[in-house]
């Protein structure tokens, strides 16, 4: 009889214990099923985020080209309007003052060029972060855009750029530097080595592409 009792209790435990294991194995199985399913949601929203700062950018570098090709339009028919303080003329058209138009033949870019920068205009145009033809030492500044600056790492050196005033004066550039530095390399950028220097962002943003140009005789 005690024979039979003890046998009895342990197949009692033994179907208790199977039952605990089958319910925590359910319950793995469904904490692995939420995480899986977790995973692969927040994988779709990464995608889905990705794909929507793609169509963001898109539409943003066609505004900005199709702003350049108005500006230059409009270039052709109106008049300087006035001078600012570094004797370099300006023509103001839908309330931007414009300073002329960089042509970069190698790159088939030719693109208006604001008088002053901030990031508002980077978004229509390049802009004049600094110096000035006359003087020899003018710093252009474009987003890298792709029918703006975003080609500039592609130019190599003796490639050239011609700048046009308001008044319809070329003056030509040579390419003699063409570098990627860390955005606090400020003396890269405002360096007066060259007559011209362009630059920009890199893709991402960490680092900048300079350009430095000197003029043609």
């Amino acid at each position: 009889m005690l024979l039979i009792f003890v046998k009895h209790k342990f197949l009692s435990w033994l179907t208790a214990y199977h039952s605990v294991k089958i319910q925590n194995q359910e319950k793995v199985m469904k904490s692995n099923k939420v995480g899986w399913l977790f995973l692969i949601l927040l994988g779709w929203l990464m995608i889905i985020s990705a794909l929507l700062l793609m169509r963001h950018n898109d539409i943003e570098q066609l505004q900005a080209e199709q702003e350049s090709y108005h500006v230059l339009e409009q270039m052709t028919q109106l008049q300087q309007t006035e001078v600012i303080s570094d004797e370099m003329s300006e023509i103001e058209i839908d309330g931007d003052c414009y300073i002329g138009r960089l042509i970069i033949p190698e790159l088939g870019l030719d693109l208006p060029v604001m008088s002053q920068w901030s990031y508002t205009k980077l978004k229509k145009a390049p802009c004049r972060y600094s110096g000035s033809i006359d003087e020899k030492n003018m710093v252009i500044l474009g987003h890298n855009y792709k029918k703006h600056f975003g080609s500039l790492k592609n130019l190599t050196i003796g490639d050239l750029i011609e700048f046009q005033n308001i008044n319809k004066e070329v003056n030509t550039y040579e390419v003699a530097s063409i570098k990627t530095v860390e955005p606090t390399d400020i003396e890269e950028v405002s360096s007066e080595k060259f007559e011209l220097t362009l630059f920009t962002c890199t893709y991402g943003g960490k680092q900048r592409t300079v350009i430095g140009a000197i003029a043609v005789p």
